[in-house]
């Protein structure tokens, strides 16, 4: 091979390596979706550190989080199917949302209200 030949081969495997890379990060972000919402008590006041507990309901595969001080959470790259999103926090009942449905490449919000230990 000449110089030009060896040239035009290295450009050449240079672009198909940077067609495929980027063909798997679109691939790779096109297949999930994520779930976000926000943990408030009956009043509507947020619950800052709420435990969340996101379970896919086909596979039983679990993603466990802390909700910050603003009662928010996300959970990002879910793959598609049904959820469902428990909350538990100190002094206040469990809370549970089911058959919660990811799409590809969608935002799902589910806000959770707990209420007081004891009270229903």
């Amino acid at each position: 091979m000449n110089k030009k030949n060896k040239t035009c081969a290295s450009g050449c495997l240079a672009l198909l390596l940077c067609l495929f890379i980027g063909a798997t990060i679109t691939h790779a972000q096109s297949i999930n979706g994520r779930i976000v919402g926000t943990v408030t008590d009956t009043n509507g006041a947020v619950i800052p550190k709420a435990s969340v507990i996101v379970t896919n309901e086909g596979t039983g595969a679990e993603r466990r989080l802390e909700a910050d001080e603003s009662g928010t959470y996300a959970v990002a790259e879910l793959p598609v199917g049904l959820y469902t999103v428990k909350v538990e926090a100190a002094n206040f009942a469990p809370a549970d949302k089911s058959h919660i449905k990811v799409d590809v490449g969608a935002e799902t919000r589910v806000d959770v209200t707990v209420s007081v230990q004891g009270v229903a």
